[in-house]
């Protein structure tokens, strides 16, 4: 046994007594892999609720059975890479019933990236590569069974047959992904069969058979996602709707196809929908004598206000959107113009306080209005729709009361809030410290411009990284491990 200092022996009193000011897990323990533990299964197999198992940077091959609540499985910044053998998930969670997270990882190699089956409850799947699962035809990045809760956020998923999927019934928080070239069988990005979901942020590219699928769900956030360039056979590209209810608000539909399907941007029958503030632009079917190329509902109760609809299947002869079937309408302060075929709408019911007007974007890169745009304060006039500001509602993604939801950087700040901060909108961490503008201002309380905000010498990204108080010059601490679990000190002691 290696040996233990007088140092430590009457010291680690005082520390017990210091701790638990800033951890209410001060004396949860991290387990080092390989430094303390050989494989990650041992370290895992080792761990107490309230631990963390942090793995050094490197490959370790082999699948992993996650058993244990309450943990927490870190990487380092995604260098730590978890390699599947390909005939299993390369981290199966079982059984998890209190709070356990996964996060920094590059997950690789299995049939699924990440799969959870009987009890999971709590599980957050945070800032993964969850990358090439099985193949782009038949695999999963997140495969959620019945009855799992868990929140999927900042990860990048890609080069699988689908990203998420959950079947069945469960509750699923999907936040701020990037989810890339996903190309199985119905739908390739997003598929859930059933439950509750909020699908907020996301970037969704270069899936097939639909961006984001959704069947059977009785509650149904969907809220600034960028859904572009992805494509479908018989579905539309970008979403498709079945038997749910959904409120889909302030997301960008682009350049998404289809060939034949019939709609390239959004196709939903049986259901109830609600569509404000989107822009749906350039999306477009293929297939000759299609219809519906930004919009086909079929027998869906609807209310659509404050939309963009415009540059749909330009230069054919084909409808923008089209209703059948039986449902209620509400279709009004909605531009639609520059669509092919005339900006035909076939079965639709124009309401008020709709227009066919050239939005004047700045760029189609943002989306943002001009100033002289015709869509400004042309949105419904009703107090509910009003933005943020409390001047009425501007048509698109920008507009209206989740306006503020659109994060070009993706740091956890809407573009509205940056404004206000003088934060840059453009870059997730203005002050180069390491720690996104998003958590300086929400989670730790730093100055998201201003690198060191104790002024201590040392940068907030540093200072949270080894446990010492960003806020507190006069608290430094350093770091000691003893029999493969890491430690704090406080200075002085």
């Amino acid at each position: 046994m290696p040996k233990v200092t007088r140092w430590f022996s009457w010291k680690i009193f005082f520390l017990s007594l210091f701790l638990p000011i800033f951890s209410p897990l001060s004396w949860a323990a991290t387990l080092n892999v390989p430094q303390g533990y050989a494989t990650v299964q041992a370290a895992i197999d080792a761990a107490q609720s309230g631990d963390t198992v942090h793995v050094t940077a490197g490959t370790y091959n082999g699948d992993i059975v996650l058993n244990k609540s309450g943990i927490t499985l870190e990487g380092e910044n995604r260098a730590s890479i978890l390699n599947g053998t390909g005939n299993n998930p390369v981290i199966l969670c079982q059984n998890l019933s209190q709070p356990t997270v996964i996060r920094g990882f590059k997950v690789t190699g299995g049939t699924a990236g990440i799969r959870c089956l009987g009890t999971v409850s709590q599980l957050t799947i945070d800032n993964n590569l969850i990358d090439q699962n099985k193949d782009n035809q038949n695999g999963h990045g997140v495969l959620l069974e019945v009855g799992a809760s868990a929140v999927i956020s900042n990860n990048t998923l890609q080069s699988s047959a689908r990203g998420v999927q959950g079947l069945g019934s469960n509750s699923v928080q999907i936040l701020k992904n990037q989810i890339t070239n996903c190309r199985g069988s119905f739908g390739g990005g997003i598929v859930l069969g059933g439950g509750t979901a909020q699908i907020i942020g996301n970037s969704l590219a270069a899936c097939w058979d639909g961006a984001i699928n959704l069947n059977g769900l009785i509650d149904a956030f969907v809220a600034s996602n960028r859904i572009q360039n992805n494509g479908g056979w018989g579905n539309a590209g970008g979403v498709n709707i079945g038997n749910s209810i959904v409120r889909f608000r302030n997301n960008l539909v682009f350049n998404n196809g289809s060939d034949h399907g019939d709609s390239a941007g959004l196709d939903a029958f049986l259901s109830t929908l609600e569509l404000i503030n989107n822009i749906f632009y350039s999306n477009n079917i293929s297939s000759a004598g299609r219809d519906g190329d930004a919009l086909s509902l079929s027998g869906v109760n609807l209310t659509a206000k404050n939309n963009i609809i415009a540059s749909n299947a330009s230069g054919s002869a084909e409808e923008t959107v089209v209703f059948r079937g039986t449902g209620t309408q509400d279709f009004s302060y909605n531009d639609v113009w520059g669509n092919g075929g005339n900006n035909q709408m076939k079965g639709i019911v124009m309401g008020s306080g709709n227009i066919q007007l050239d939005p004047l974007f700045v760029d189609t890169t943002n989306w943002h209005l001009k100033l002289n745009s015709p869509c400004v304060n042309a949105g419904d006039p009703g107090p509910a729709f009003n933005d943020l500001d409390g001047t009425r509602n501007d048509m698109g993604i920008d507009g209206g009361p989740y306006g503020t939801l659109v994060d070009q950087d993706q740091d956890g700040l809407s573009d509205f809030r940056e404004s206000q901060l003088g934060t840059d909108p453009t870059k997730p961490d203005t002050d180069n410290d390491r720690v996104l503008d998003g958590e300086e201002v929400d989670l730790y309380g730093t100055d998201p411009k201003k690198a060191d905000t104790d002024g201590d010498g040392a940068s907030d990204g540093t200072e949270i990284e080894v446990g010492t108080n960003p806020l507190d010059p006069t608290f430094q601490a350093a770091v000691f491990t003893l029999h493969g679990s890491t430690y704090l000190k406080a200075a002085g002691l």
